[in-house]
C-alpha cells in the first residue's frame, strides 16, 4: 500500500494506472514502485538531460547531487538520473480474512503485533456483509465492547419489532477483561486459540506486554416471552478485541460455528467506516443464514450508531 498522492506535483495516484509491479501517476507518467515507492521511470527525463546538456547548462551529469542511476529510460538503454526524494511513502500490510490491514503508528513504529487469521480457508469469501459510516472518534466504537451496562439498556429490544410487540425480549449478561488484567493464562490462550491458529500471531517480540492491545468479552444472551426463557434461545458469545480497529466474535449455532469480524478504518476527523463481514464454518450452511444472522446484527449495531453520530 502506498501514499495515494504523488510527492512530484500531489496528483491521486488512484488515478493513474498499473504497469507490471508499479502504479503510474495520471498527471506525468512517474511510475513509483508498488514494494518501496521508489520511483523507477520518468518518460521525458532523458530528453530533458539531453537538452540542458546540448545548452551548456549541465556540463558534467555525473557530478549533479541528490540523484540515484534507476532503471532504462523511455529511449533505447539510456540510463535516467531521478531524484531520491522521488519517492512515495509506503505502509505495511497484511492479508487476512478477506481484508487487507494496514498497519498505522503516529510515531512511525513498526508493528508490535499482527491481525489473527479465522480458521476459515482463506478461499472461502464471506457470506454476508454490511457498511455503515459512523460520526465519532474509533476509540468510541472500542470503548463500547467493555461498557457491559449500555446492553441491559440499549439492547433488550427484540430485533424484529413485531414480536417485540407480543412481549419478545432480548437478555444480556456480560464480562469484560483486558489481556494484562488477566495476565494470559493458558486457559485464556485457548480461547484466543479458537480465533486464532496461533496465540503467538497477536505478537511479535512475545512476552506479557505485548498482549496489552487485546480484550475479551463474554456475551450471554437468550430470549424471553413475558419474562419466560425461550427454549433453546440461549447463546454464549465470545468477542476477541485486537487493537482499535478489529473485533472477532464467535458462537455456536444449531448450523454449526459462526464467525463475525468487525473492522473500523478511519477516514477522517471523527468519520469511521465500519466493515461486519459474517462466514459459517461448514460450507453447507446457506447464505440466507449468515445474512439473517447480519440483520441482527445490524439492528443491534445501528442503534449504537444514532448515540454515537449525536454526540
Amino acid at each position: 500500500v502506498l501514499d495515494a498522492f504523488s510527492p512530484h506535483l500531489g496528483a491521486d495516484l488512484s488515478g493513474g494506472s498499473v504497469h507490471g509491479n508499479c502504479i503510474e501517476c495520471p498527471f506525468h507518467g512517474w511510475q513509483f514502485r508498488g514494494e518501496d515507492g521508489v520511483c523507477e521511470k520518468v518518460p521525458y527525463l532523458p530528453d530533458i538531460e539531453d537538452l540542458l546538456t546540448s545548452r551548456g547548462e549541465i556540463r558534467d551529469k555525473n557530478t549533479k547531487k541528490d540523484v540515484v542511476t534507476n532503471t532504462k529510460g523511455s529511449k533505447g538503454s539510456n540510463k535516467v538520473r531521478i531524484p531520491k526524494t522521488a519517492k512515495v511513502k509506503t505502509w505495511q500490510v497484511v492479508e487476512a480474512n478477506g481484508s487487507v490491514y494496514v498497519w498505522f503508528h503516529p510515531r512511525g513504529l513498526d508493528p508490535t503485533w499482527f491481525p489473527p487469521h479465522l480458521p476459515i480457508p482463506s478461499s472461502r469469501p464471506h457470506s454476508a456483509r454490511s457498511q455503515h459510516t459512523v460520526l465519532t472518534h474509533i476509540q468510541e466504537v472500542g470503548e463500547n465492547g467493555a461498557d457491559c451496562a449500555h446492553l441491559w439498556h440499549l439492547h433488550p429490544k427484540f430485533v424484529m419489532r413485531w414480536l417485540g410487540w407480543l412481549g419478545f425480549t432480548h437478555e444480556w449478561d456480560s464480562e469484560w477483561y483486558s489481556a494484562n488484567e488477566i495476565g494470559m493464562k493458558p486457559s485464556f490462550f485457548s480461547f484466543l486459540a479458537d480465533v486464532s491458529s496461533s496465540s503467538s500471531s497477536y505478537s511479535s517480540s512475545g512476552g506479557e506486554a505485548s498482549h496489552k492491545h487485546i480484550a475479551f468479552s463474554n456475551l450471554k444472551q437468550c430470549v424471553r416471552w413475558k419474562g419466560f426463557v425461550v427454549p433453546t434461545s440461549k447463546i454464549n458469545v465470545r468477542v476477541t478485541m485486537v487493537g482499535p480497529s478489529l473485533v472477532f466474535i464467535q458462537f455456536q449455532s444449531a448450523v454449526g460455528r459462526i464467525f463475525i469480524t468487525q473492522t473500523i478504518t478511519p477516514l477522517k476527523d471523527r468519520v469511521q467506516r465500519v466493515h461486519h463481514k459474517v462466514w459459517a464454518e461448514s460450507r453447507w450452511v446457506p447464505r440466507v443464514v449468515c445474512r439473517l444472522i447480519l440483520l441482527a446484527i445490524i439492528v443491534q449495531f445501528e442503534r449504537d450508531v444514532v448515540i454515537w453520530n449525536r454526540k
